[in-house]
């Protein structure tokens, strides 16, 4: 299933704690998977790169194992 983006703030709240200003979120249950419209070549697991900002907001962005 993956994990849900209406999810992904708490969890990362969670997992940083008062410890942590950045995290990887991943769901291990994820299958290997294409992108959207992608028909061959190698799948993907995504993957989560969360940031505590300075006011105290988290930025999350999405990162693909082929992302420069």
């Amino acid at each position: 299933m993956g994990i849900r983006k209406s999810d992904l703030e708490d969890i990362a709240e969670q997992v940083m704690g008062d410890e942590y200003d950045e995290v990887w979120i991943q769901d291990i249950d994820q299958e290997p998977h294409y992108h959207h419209g992608q028909t061959s070549g190698e799948k993907h697991v995504d993957a989560y790169h969360a940031v505590r900002n300075n006011d105290g907001t988290i930025s999350i962005d999405k990162y693909h194992s082929d992302d420069d």
